[in-house]
């Protein structure tokens, strides 16, 4: 199976888990604890992952992983359940010590206030298609665009359309479509056509 093939080689596990390979294997070990899941730790972490990160039916899980549906079905619902019990370990509110240790100068914008960069794409009607956050203030628009899943994968938009950007990121045309406001823009209707007739001795 591809998908099993393509984690234990030591591929990227992002593009299909949606997790980077230390979290991935980290999440497994954390629920290696609790060994009740029938089929193996790894396989069925990695079943309820792709079935999470690829928003499909348990159908489609069934026929990546060879399993049968109403297992599948079994192993999302047992996984998830055991995420839920480990969850107030990992997510939690930091201690007095864990705060002091925060890079705060990380989190300080152009601006000059904190905040935390969050790259959002919507559609026309204001739709949101897709969310990128957790890099700090600091960091530059335009980098948080090269970091995110979109740029790297290409995910978006299909070939021929463009995404509008803010002044913020680059207008690029590759692996993206990116288009962005112009530097200097015109004045307007008559602006254009007397800059275009204008000719030299004029």
């Amino acid at each position: 199976m591809p998908l099993l093939r393509m984690y234990f080689d030591g591929g990227d596990t992002k593009r299909d888990f949606r997790l980077a390979r230390v979290t991935l294997n980290l999440l497994i070990q954390t629920l290696e604890e609790d060994n009740t899941l029938g089929w193996g730790k790894t396989l069925e972490v990695l079943v309820f992952l792709y079935w999470l990160a690829s928003a499909t039916s348990y159908r489609v899980v069934s026929e990546a992983f060879a399993i049968p549906r109403q297992t599948i079905c079994d192993i999302v619902h047992r996984v998830s359940k055991g995420i839920h019990g480990i969850m107030a370990q990992v997510i939690c509110f930091p201690t007095g010590q864990d705060l002091g240790e925060a890079e705060s100068q990380d989190y300080l914008n152009r601006k000059l206030f904190y905040s935390v960069q969050m790259q959002a794409i919507c559609d026309h009607r204001g739709t949101f298609l897709n969310l990128f956050t957790s890099y700090p203030g600091s960091v530059h628009d335009a980098r948080v665009l090269r970091l995110s899943d979109v740029y790297v994968h290409r995910q978006y938009p299909p070939q021929g359309w463009f995404l509008i950007g803010d002044g913020g990121y680059p207008c690029i045309q590759d692996p993206i479509t990116l288009i962005t406001p112009y530097r200097e823009p015109v004045q307007g209707a008559v602006h254009v056509t007397m800059h275009s007739c204008q000719r030299p001795g004029v």
